[in-house]
């Protein structure tokens, strides 16, 4: 999940770092860290990863305009999709 936040955000959190989250037709989530070709790690089902996100930034003790802007990178980072983002 750090891997994730910091690639929401702009920072770096592990090494290697996340470079590009793609989200595929089926609902997988998969990653292309720094220096590779193509995403070819699976982070998980985007409901678990949207979950997760959810239940992060809840307890995060984020003001609204924080909570606001984290859900605005998260859209414009991996997106929200279907059902489970309403």
């Amino acid at each position: 999940m750090a891997a994730i936040v910091g690639f929401v955000i702009g920072k770096r959190f592990t090494q290697p770092a996340i470079a590009e989250i793609v989200v595929t037709s089926d609902g997988f989530v998969l990653a292309r860290t720094d220096g590779e070709a193509s995403e070819t790690h699976f982070i998980g089902t985007y409901a678990d990863v949207l979950r997760n996100w959810l239940r992060l930034i809840a307890v995060a003790g984020l003001s609204t305009s924080e909570l606001t802007e984290a859900q605005a990178l998260f859209a414009a980072k991996i997106g929200f999709f279907g059902r489970d983002a309403a």
